[in-house]
């Protein structure tokens, strides 16, 4: 392993560790709250290791991690493809004879999951990890490589998550992940799109919710409403713009 892979993989195994446990250790504080503390340790951690490793600005950091303006043409596919899987909601409540409702504080959940699994996890998992791999690799390396270790990071839900959900859920992250870093290369590499969709699939349970006896039906039935519609939805626009992967 080279050196700047062992720098690339010391940032990114540190940040995430700061994020998992800081997450985990705020548990019983609300969501939101939990969120801005996990949001903001992560990125001071980050931005400290990355200065040291990198020793660039704060703005050519942000930049180079995907936080640029971008077009809204840039951002409509990760739109779309979300409107389409939230939308699969009243499908998947109709199927269980069950009656979805919003959750309690859902907006502010929301804005929680969008600074967690939108701009935090976004920013290590593909704009900074598959980014950095991207440089020096073709589309299907770096989308591989970056999808084994989101796969893997995920595996921490088995200590506290039925298994049958933490197994989906760690399958959705396998094959979710091709689709999140098209998503971030399409919008010229800029994790807005991508964070769109990744907030969506994390919807679940604390912004669109049922009675507990219907939980877990539903837990999975949207994990795997959340693996086929990001997939159909690439393949569509891969189709539909001739896009050949390099």
């Amino acid at each position: 392993m080279e050196k700047q892979d062992t720098k690339l993989y010391l940032v990114f195994t540190t940040t995430f560790l700061v994020m998992h446990f800081t997450g985990v250790m705020l548990t019983g504080i609300p969501y939101i709250l939990n969120a801005l503390v996990t949001s903001v340790s992560v990125f001071i951690v980050f931005f400290l290791l990355q200065n040291w490793n990198a020793r660039s600005s704060v703005e050519k950091l942000f930049r180079d991690t995907g936080f640029k303006k971008v077009r809204i043409k840039a951002i409509l596919p990760g739109v779309t493809i979300s409107i389409a899987l939230i939308l699969v909601y009243p499908l998947l409540g109709f199927l269980l004879s069950a009656k979805l409702v919003l959750a309690k504080n859902w907006l502010l959940n929301l804005i929680g999951l969008f600074l967690t699994a939108g701009l935090t996890e976004e920013m290590l998992f593909r704009g900074y990890l598959f980014n950095n791999l991207r440089k020096e690799r073709n589309f299907r390396s770096a989308a591989f490589i970056s999808t084994i270790v989101f796969s893997l990071a995920h595996l921490f839900m088995f200590f506290y998550m039925a298994w049958p959900v933490a197994s989906l859920s760690t399958i959705l992250a396998m094959t979710i992940s091709v689709p999140l870093a098209y998503l971030f290369e399409r919008a010229n590499y800029s994790i807005w799109s991508p964070a769109i969709l990744h907030t969506a699939i994390r919807t679940i349970g604390l912004v669109v919710t049922v009675e507990e006896e219907y939980f877990n039906e539903l837990s999975m039935l949207w994990i795997l409403a959340s693996i086929i519609i990001p997939n159909i939805g690439m393949a569509i626009y891969k189709k539909a713009n001739h896009v050949t992967e390099k």
